[in-house]
C-alpha cells in the first residue's frame, strides 16, 4: 500500500529532531520506548514497551500475516508506539516538559523520519510525529535512536514480547504484503510451472539426461550461456534457441 505522491508532507512540514545526543542522554527522560519487529517459524511479531522509572509501564504485542517482512513489523511497532505516546499526551500533558527516547532496535528503519518515502507505515509514523510537535511542541521533545548494538534487558523484554506475538490466536493486525514479496512468489510459481511442463514434455530429452530440473539448467545457462555447440548437443535443434522455447 503506496502513499500517493499528492498526499505526502510537503518538506517545509517536515519536524525534524532538534535534539543532539548531549542533549538526550544530560535531558529528563521519563518514557523510553523500545520497539522491535522479527520474523519465527510461527510467523511475524511486532512490540514495544514502555519504560517509566525503570520500570515497564506498558507492553504491546502485534501480530503480522506470515508473508509480512521483519521490517514492516519494525516500521508497524514504531507506529504503534509513536500513536501511544500521542494519545498518552493528548490526555495528560505535562508542563514542566517530558523528554521521550523512542528506540528502533533494526537499523533498516533509522532515520525513517527524515526525507520523503512511499511507505504506508512511514508515512503514518511521520504524521503523527508531525502532530506531536504542533501539539505538544512546547511541552515535550521525542528524541528517535537506533539501538542496534546496544543491548539491555529492556531490548531483551520487547524482543520476547514480539516472540509471543507471533503465537497469538488473533486477526493480523497488520496484513498488507510488500511488492518484493508478491514479485518472489509470482516468480516461484512460474518456476514450479515450467518444471512441471519441461519433466512432462516429450521433447528435449537429450537436456534433461543433464539437468533434471528447470532451477539446475538455469544455474549452468546463467555462468556459461549458449552457443551453437551447446545448444546442437543438448537440443538436437541446430542454433535456434527459439525452438527449445516452441
Amino acid at each position: 500500500v503506496a502513499v500517493p505522491f499528492g498526499g505526502l508532507l510537503h518538506p517545509a512540514l517536515r519536524m525534524y529532531v532538534p535534539l543532539n545526543d548531549r542533549e538526550v542522554f544530560e535531558g529528563r527522560c521519563i518514557w523510553s520506548v523500545y520497539t522491535v519487529g522479527l520474523g519465527c517459524s510461527n510467523g511475524v511479531g511486532a512490540a514495544f514497551i514502555v519504560v517509566k522509572d525503570n520500570n515497564v509501564f506498558v507492553t504491546r504485542k502485534f501480530l503480522l500475516s506470515k508473508y509480512c517482512t521483519e521490517r514492516q513489523a519494525s516500521l508497524l511497532s514504531v507506529w504503534k508506539a509513536l500513536d501511544w505516546l500521542y494519545k498518552r499526551f493528548e490526555g495528560r500533558m505535562n508542563e514542566n516538559g517530558d523528554l521521550v527516547k523512542v528506540f528502533v532496535k533494526m537499523n533498516c528503519v533509522k532515520g525513517m523520519l527524515f526525507g520523503t518515502s512511499f511507505d504506508q507505515l512511514v508515512f503514518k509514523s511521520q504524521l503523527i510525529v508531525h502532530e506531536l510537535f504542533g501539539r505538544f511542541g512546547l511541552t515535550m521533545r521525542v528524541a528517535f535512536e537506533c539501538v542496534g548494538v546496544t543491548r539491555n534487558v529492556y531490548a531483551g523484554l520487547v524482543e520476547d514480547a514480539a516472540f509471543s506475538a507471533c503465537r497469538l490466536k488473533a486477526a493480523p493486525a497488520y496484513d498488507c504484503f510488500e511488492m518484493k514479496y508478491a514479485i518472489d512468489r509470482i516468480r516461484e510459481e512460474i518456476y514450479d510451472r515450467w518444471n512441471v511442463w519441461y519433466q512432462n514434455s516429450p521433447h528435449a530429452s537429450g537436456l534433461k539426461e543433464f539437468f533434471l530440473t528447470v532451477g539446475s539448467a538455469l544455474k549452468i545457462v546463467r555462468q556459461c550461456g549458449w552457443f551453437y555447440h551447446l545448444t546442437q548437443a543438448l537440443t538436437g535443434q541446430g542454433c535456434f534457441r527459439a525452438y527449445l522455447n516452441r
